[in-house]
């Protein structure tokens, strides 16, 4: 049970982040002006499912959370493919 505690904990920084209630943590605000961390997002997620993909419990919140490390990681895959793009046209059509 702690596996699960800990992975819905950083579930909700990695939320927090993606701008999901941000007043609910006390680090969502200091974070929030350092925009670094959001370059470090795809790390923190990749990070989270290296960690946590595996778990299998049946806590609501746990299923609730893998949904939202699903979806932003769609999110983050379609932003890096978009700027994977973006940089090779630049490049071709110098």
């Amino acid at each position: 049970m702690d596996r699960v505690n800990l992975a819905c904990s950083e579930a909700d920084e990695i939320r927090s982040l993606m701008g999901h209630d941000p007043s609910m943590f006390d680090i969502a605000p200091v974070r929030s002006r350092n925009r670094i961390d959001i370059y470090l997002l795809p790390f923190f997620l990749i990070s989270w499912w290296v960690r946590f993909g595996t778990l299998r419990a049946q806590d609501e919140d746990l299923i609730r959370l893998r949904n939202d490390m699903k979806m932003y990681s769609w999110y983050g895959a379609l932003a890096l493919a978009v700027l994977v793009g973006i940089t090779v046209y630049s490049i071709a059509h110098r």
